[in-house]
């Protein structure tokens, strides 16, 4: 068995800082829009045994396969299109999707039907299935990053290489009084937004919370406009249950099923790769540095100069790109 880690303590208050951002949009949409948006990914509904998860993808099925993981409670499109297609241009064959609970996938009554990070893991498993993919290069954000690490440790068998961005290593976590006191300013930023269901009276305030974790590096308004409007438009009807706090229950509650394996990541074979932001306030560089250094056999921490925790910028998402494709070049494909 093993014990319970502080990994959940330590990253909650950081997924509700991230969360409470998309949170607050679903909080009132129980009637909201299903139409899609235009997009250049080609898609693709993946049904397992349970749920539906809505997927798209990029480049030819031929090629070495990337899946994409998004962070919590986000959707497929906040990997941008032009991001995509750069990799898939790159020789590869890019998949995103949304998260169950988000997009066009599955909307889940939580109360009676509660997931953990075992079944994030598996929908990412259940993708790769169903499109016939032996393995494949997983790159997650934020809690996509964790879920990459929790599939090389559970799934190696499926993985060609991680890459963690903005992602803590699956560690307890410790942070420095400094670097909580750092948090402690953005947090009233975050929670003082309060986005409703008019997407005009709501935009200013959304950007001015996302300027605020965004490092040195100025977000690419109509990026992050676009990303905000497609909460509105492709957002699953939710349940009255998940309404007001209870619609953290998800991705939120679902962190605190991670269990400490710290012991176990030096066995991690395939090539591990983090992306970090210099100005993450949510996750400090050090953290990564240190813990990736500590715990895995071999990591490289790629730093980004000034990069905070998103990415809503066109050069950054290029830059990311850039070094996510010469990782991918050190991978032969089985």
């Amino acid at each position: 068995m093993h014990k319970r880690c502080s990994i959940a303590a330590g990253t909650t208050v950081l997924l509700v800082l991230v969360a409470v951002l998309i949170i607050m949009f679903v909080q009132k949409y129980e009637g909201i829009s299903m139409k899609q948006k235009p997009t250049n990914g080609t898609p693709f509904v993946v049904k397992t045994k349970s749920i539906e998860l809505y997927t798209e993808s990029f480049g030819k099925p031929a090629n070495p396969a990337v899946l994409l993981i998004a962070g919590t409670m986000t959707s497929a499109h906040f990997w941008f299109d032009a991001f995509c297609q750069q990799i898939a241009d790159a020789g590869y064959f890019v998949i995103r999707y949304d998260h169950r609970d988000t997009g066009l996938s599955s909307a889940i009554d939580y109360a009676k039907a509660p997931y953990v990070m075992a079944d994030l893991v598996d929908d990412a498993v259940a993708i790769l299935d169903a499109y016939h993919i032996t393995k494949a290069h997983i790159v997650g954000e934020s809690m996509g990053g964790a879920i990459a690490q929790l599939m090389a440790l559970d799934h190696a068998d499926r993985v060609l290489s991680i890459a963690p961005i903005s992602s803590m290593v699956l560690a307890p976590a410790e942070f420095t009084d400094e670097e909580k006191a750092v948090q402690a300013k953005v947090f009233p930023v975050l929670m003082n937004n309060r986005p409703n269901q008019n997407y005009e009276e709501s935009r200013t305030r959304l950007l001015t919370a996302y300027d605020s974790f965004h490092g040195d590096i100025p977000v690419d308004k109509d990026i992050a406009e676009g990303y905000i409007k497609d909460m509105y438009t492709r957002t699953k009807p939710i349940y009255p249950e998940r309404l007001g706090a209870g619609v953290m229950h998800g991705h939120i509650v679902a962190h605190h099923s991670i269990v400490d394996r710290t012991k176990e990541l030096a066995a991690v074979r395939v090539p591990v790769c983090f992306i970090h932001g210099e100005k993450d306030c949510l996750i400090p560089l050090r953290m990564v540095r240190q813990d990736g250094a500590n715990h895995y056999a071999q990591a490289t921490v790629h730093v980004v100069p000034g990069m905070g925790h998103m990415l809503l910028n066109r050069q950054l998402f290029e830059a990311v790109g850039k070094l996510l494709i010469a990782q991918f070049a050190l991978v032969r494909p089985a």
